[in-house]
C-alpha cells in the first residue's frame, strides 16, 4: 500500500486523532484529493495516500508557521493563551471585551489568509463562555463553551493552547523532517515537551498518561478541527464525538472499510445517525436498524467508543480517553 502508515493502536483515541490530523494539515496544504484508511488485519493501522516524506515536510512547515498559537492575553498578572477555550476566569466587562477584541483580530487574519483550517480549529474548539449562566448561582459558567477533546489539565491555571498547543509547535518545528517521520511511523517516540518524563501528559487526555511522540501530538490536536461543536444557550456545548449521557462518559469515533476523503469522515461525525448508534453502544444497548444501516451503507464497519476518567481534584479534573472497545456494526447486533 502506497503513501504513509501510521504507528498506533486503533484502541487509542490519539492514533485516530492523529490521522484525522494529518490529513487535515496536508490536505490544507493543497492535497485536496488525498484519502484516509484503515490497512486490514488482525491489526489495523491508519493510512494516509501521500508519501511519508512529504507529510513529513508539510508537518514540519505547518507547526513552523502557525503563529497564531503563540498570541497571549494578561489574566491575573499571567499571560494565558489567546485563543484557548478554557481559561482563568474574567470578571469584568473591560476583560471580556478586551478578550473579544482581541480574539476576532486573530480570526481577521485567518480570514484574510484564508486560512480554513485554521478557522475550522478554532470552531472546533469553542470559546469561553459569556453567555452561560448557572441558575443556582447566578456565576458565569466560562468552560461551557469548549470541545469536550480538549482535556487540558487545568493546574496552577495552564491551558490548551499557551500550556499544550504553543509548546508542542515549538519542538515540532525544531525537528527535522526524518525526526518528524519517525515519530508519525512510531519508529521513534520523542517527547520533547516531558522531557520524556514516565508520567508525561503531553498526549493531554487522548491517551494514558507516558511519553507521547511531539509530532503525533501535534497531529492529533489539529485531528479536533475535525470534530465539530454546537454552541447553547440553554446548556453546554454538544461534542459529536462525545457520549455524555452514559456512565461514565465515553467517545466514540468509527472504523471503516474504503479509502475516505476527510470530507467523508466529517459528515459521518457530525451526523445524527453516527451520534445514535454510538450512544447505544456507549450505553450497551442495541443500537437502532435505521441509522445502523446508514453508517454501513456508507463504509462504516465498527465503532470504537473510549470510557472517560476522571482524576485528580474537584477544582483541575483531569479527564482522559481510557482504552478503546471495538463494536463492529456491519451485522445485526
Amino acid at each position: 500500500m502506497n503513501g504513509i502508515t501510521l504507528g498506533g493502536d486503533p484502541r487509542r483515541l490519539i492514533t485516530h486523532l492523529a490521522l484525522y490530523g494529518l490529513a487535515a494539515i496536508c490536505a490544507d496544504a493543497g492535497h485536496t484529493d488525498l484519502r484516509i484508511s484503515w490497512t486490514t488485519g488482525m491489526r489495523p493501522r491508519p493510512h494516509l495516500d501521500m508519501h511519508p516524506d512529504t507529510a513529513a515536510d508539510i508537518v514540519h512547515a505547518h507547526a513552523r508557521d502557525c503563529d497564531w498559537v503563540k498570541e497571549t492575553i494578561n489574566l491575573a498578572g499571567t499571560p494565558r493563551g489567546l485563543m484557548s477555550p478554557r481559561l482563568t476566569a474574567i470578571s469584568t466587562d473591560d476583560g471580556w471585551q478586551e478578550l473579544q477584541d482581541r480574539r476576532h483580530k486573530v480570526l481577521d487574519t485567518l480570514t484574510a489568509a484564508r486560512a480554513v483550517l485554521g478557522l475550522r480549529f478554532l470552531g472546533a474548539l469553542g470559546e469561553p463562555a459569556y453567555w452561560r449562566f448557572d441558575k443556582r448561582t447566578g456565576k458565569r459558567v466560562q468552560d461551557d463553551a469548549a470541545n469536550r477533546l480538549e482535556m487540558q489539565p487545568r493546574n496552577t491555571g495552564a491551558e490548551f493552547v499557551g500550556s499544550r498547543l504553543s509548546k508542542i509547535a515549538e519542538k515540532v518545528a525544531a525537528r527535522t523532517t526524518s525526526q518528524i517521520l519517525d515519530g508519525l511511523l512510531g519508529r521513534h517516540v520523542r517527547d520533547e515537551v516531558s522531557g520524556d518524563a514516565p508520567d508525561s501528559r503531553s498526549a493531554t487526555g487522548l491517551d494514558a498518561p507516558g511519553p507521547a511522540d511531539n509530532a503525533v501530538v501535534w497531529c492529533a490536536l489539529w485531528g479536533i478541527s475535525q470534530i465539530p461543536i454546537a454552541l447553547r444557550t440553554g446548556g453546554p456545548a454538544l461534542t459529536s464525538v462525545s457520549v455524555r449521557n452514559s456512565r461514565p462518559e465515553h467517545f466514540a469515533v468509527p472504523m471503516w472499510r474504503i479509502p475516505w476523503h476527510p470530507a467523508r469522515l466529517r459528515s459521518i461525525l457530525a451526523s445524527a445517525q453516527f451520534q445514535a448508534v454510538a450512544a447505544a453502544l456507549a450505553r450497551r444497548e442495541v443500537p437502532d436498524e435505521n441509522p445502523r444501516l446508514w453508517l454501513t451503507s456508507r463504509g462504516v464497519t465498527a465503532i470504537i467508543t473510549f470510557p472517560v476518567t476522571i482524576s485528580g481534584s474537584d477544582k483541575a479534573p483531569e479527564r482522559r480517553a481510557g482504552a478503546g472497545q471495538l463494536h463492529p456494526i456491519g451485522r445485526r447486533q
